[in-house]
């Protein structure tokens, strides 16, 4: 006789779910790739390449994957794998990600240890502090996306095509559908920054607000994702990438 699904495996299970919903999406874009641009460096110091991002993204799934693997693993995403082939062979990279769904869906179908143990590097000292299973597979579903999002703007700029939900949050879209009509972008997009944004006054009190900190209000709220590093580069290349697509939502009315 089959057993019921708990609501916390069912939970769990609807976690597990986002990451490889987004993980398919990756490999469906990388299918359709040259090797050529998936190793191709963008920008203006040559620094952008989607081959990287797509090996951080499995770097940090087989940290947890490793950390799971038996009883009293340790998650250290910092000490990760880190095999920098998968940056240069775009096949490799995505049989490995088709490799990290299954692994996902095999390791957590059924019940699993809730609390783990994470490494963490505070100015220098480690320590460990607790987590779960579930918060590390939201946070990995978050930041995959994320990466996401860059990929698509560079790939975007290799003239592949993208689609519309490529490297954007499930909260992005659900937000999207109720308040736009499936729309990808409120008509107010076409505004050049800096400009009063409801979100930014509603949430953060700002009465204008610049184009790098709306990408970073929309990491914060609608993405639920840590803000990046002012000075870094992936802030730099959204807030680069952001007029394109104002142009082109520009273009189309």
């Amino acid at each position: 006789m089959k057993q019921p699904v708990s609501d916390s495996n069912r939970a769990l299970g609807q976690i597990v779910d986002e990451n490889v919903h987004a993980i398919g999406q990756l490999v469906q874009l990388l299918d359709q790739m040259a090797g050529t641009f998936y190793r191709q460096c963008f920008g203006f110091r040559n620094q952008h390449v989607i081959g990287k991002h797509v090996r951080h993204i499995i770097d940090h799934y087989s940290a947890l994957l490793t950390a799971t693997s038996g009883a009293g693993g340790l998650l250290d995403y910092e000490n990760r794998n880190r095999d920098l082939s998968l940056e240069k062979d775009r096949r490799a990279a995505r049989d490995c990600l088709e490799e990290t769904v299954e692994a996902l869906r095999s390791r957590f179908e059924g019940p699993c240890a809730d609390e783990l143990n994470m490494r963490h590097n505070s100015a220098g000292k480690h320590q460990t502090v607790k987590t779960s299973v579930e918060r590390e597979l939201v946070f990995l579903a978050s930041h995959t996306i994320h990466h996401m999002a860059i990929i698509g703007m560079l790939a975007e700029q290799a003239g592949v095509k993208v689609s519309s939900d490529f490297g954007v949050h499930p909260s992005t879209l659900r937000y999207l559908e109720g308040h736009t009509n499936g729309m990808v972008y409120l008509d107010t997009f076409k505004n050049r920054y800096p400009h009063f944004v409801a979100m930014g006054k509603r949430d953060f009190g700002m009465d204008r607000v610049h184009l790098d900190e709306m990408v970073q209000i929309c990491m914060v709220a609608p993405m639920v994702a840590e803000p990046l590093e002012w000075d870094s580069k992936e802030l730099a290349a959204l807030t680069e990438y952001t007029p394109q697509e104002q142009q082109k939502y520009i273009d189309k009315q």
